[in-house]
This record gives structure tokens, C-alpha cells and sequence, in this order.
């Protein structure tokens, strides 16, 4: 999941003239906390550096979905093996 509590900063190095400022490079913050603190998480909810309730419901959100999307997979298996059992037997019986 896409958190949305996730933000990058650029921090300010410096200025070139009076109007054209020099950044750093940029860094995760997370505006979910007081301090908009740094964060490592890169947006991903699973990843989450300060909410272990967020991570972990992310994270078992992510393996349902995995489960989901290997049930269909091994749908489309079983189907395309029965299908080539049923072309065989087709064609034994029409021999």
C-alpha cells in the first residue's frame, strides 16, 4: 500500500544569487509524525518506520492479495492441463 503519510525533502545547501537556492538531496519524511521525521519507508505502508499497526496491516494485506493472485494462477494451470487431457482423449477416441 501507498502510504500517505510519505513526503521527500530537499534540504537547503546554500544559495547561487539572491533567488536561486541549492538543494540537498532528497529524503523521506513521514508527516504522520510530530516532528515530520525522516523516514526510510519510500511510501510503502509494509515498510513503515514508526507505525508497527500500519506495517503489519500492510504487510498482511500484501500476502492476501499474493494469496489471491496465486490461487489464480493455479486456476489457469489446472485449467490448461485439463484442457490438454481432454484434447488427448479426443484424440485417442477418434482413432
Amino acid at each position: 500500500m501507498v502510504c500517505k503519510c510519505y513526503d521527500t525533502r530537499k534540504p537547503l545547501k546554500g544559495w547561487n544569487d539572491a533567488t536561486t537556492p541549492i538543494l540537498g538531496e532528497a529524503y523521506g519524511v513521514c508527516l504522520g509524525t510530530k516532528e515530520v521525521e525522516r523516514c526510510t519507508c519510500n511510501g510503502d505502508e509494509s515498510l513503515c518506520d514508526f507505525y508497527p499497526n500500519v506495517m503489519k496491516v500492510a504487510r498482511e494485506r500484501r500476502e492476501e492479495e499474493q494469496k489471491q493472485k496465486d490461487i489464480e494462477e493455479l486456476k489457469q494451470m489446472f485449467q490448461h492441463l485439463a484442457d490438454l487431457i481432454n484434447k488427448q482423449n479426443n484424440e485417442v477416441q477418434s482413432m
